[in-house]
């Protein structure tokens, strides 16, 4: 189930995605979970490109793994993927007029580039406490998607 906006013939917009419910029976029904994915804007490597683009922007899935679907238990997307199969290093390039800096964690990067990209200015200030809870996952993905 998809939580985003659609076109008239019932496809969903370019990075208009918010939130996706996913149940799937050979890996949730044991553990009785959902798989979660919010979309947020982050980085992607791309290794076809040469090093100084390989660092693209991008609204992409965040999954979170969650043991009772209150607390958020694991946070990770296509980077940490990366990371977590290689010996690439987790990296998450931010530069604008304010900040040149490449963080070393998600939650860091987006707490940054929220704070200095200009349409998200109106969004309240978020901390990593957000990052905890699926509830406050779901409430940043809202809050971003409204300004997409």
């Amino acid at each position: 189930m998809n939580f985003a906006k659609y076109n008239d013939q019932g496809k969903i917009i370019n990075n208009k995605n918010c939130v996706s419910w996913l149940y799937e029976p050979e890996n949730n029904f044991p553990l009785g979970k959902l798989s979660l994915r919010v979309y947020l804007p982050t980085v992607d490597f791309n290794p076809r490109k040469p090093i100084s683009k390989c660092w693209t922007k991008q609204v992409a899935e965040i999954f979170l793994e969650t043991e009772n679907f209150v607390n958020v238990t694991d946070l990770w997307d296509f980077n940490t993927m990366l990371c977590r199969g290689s010996n690439f290093h987790l990296r998450y390039p931010l530069k604008t007029p304010e900040i040149d800096e490449t963080f070393t964690s998600f939650e860091d990067y987006y707490i940054n580039y929220r704070k200095y990209m200009k349409s998200r200015k109106k969004l309240r200030p978020i901390t990593h406490e957000d990052f905890t809870t699926v509830e406050g996952m779901v409430q940043m993905a809202l809050e971003d998607w409204s300004v997409r």
